[in-house]
């Protein structure tokens, strides 16, 4: 039993610690994913339970998990987009110091035709 609880601890420090490494917006990626999840869970199981008792209306829950969902998608699309934004920043880096040889090759072979 000691075994199986020490193992746990072990997991958790692991995944713990490679939380730490990486940056901030990982970190909230991963916070807001679990909020989404235990709020989906938390309907699920007043969605049971409402049915097990008489089925009355769900409007606020089904709204919630829509809020919930939508905003998810939303930090998501954030997080792409920022990863986009600073891939074009290095891709135009690593343009500029190439730029100039291209841009003679590009020159030469239209003086060709």
């Amino acid at each position: 039993m000691k075994e199986k609880r020490k193992k746990k601890k072990n997991l958790l420090d692991r995944a713990m610690a490679y939380m730490h490494m990486r940056g901030y917006t990982d970190r909230l990626y991963v916070l807001n994913f679990l909020c989404v999840m235990m709020i989906t869970a938390a309907s699920l199981v007043i969605l049971f339970f409402n049915v097990i008792r008489d089925g009355g209306d769900m409007s606020g829950v089904s709204t919630l998990l829509t809020v919930a969902w939508a905003e998810l998608g939303t930090h998501t699309g954030f997080i792409i987009w920022k990863a986009e934004r600073e891939n074009m920043k290095k891709f135009n880096k690593d343009k500029d110091k190439g730029g100039e040889q291209d841009a003679e090759e590009d020159t030469e072979g239209e003086a060709d035709e």
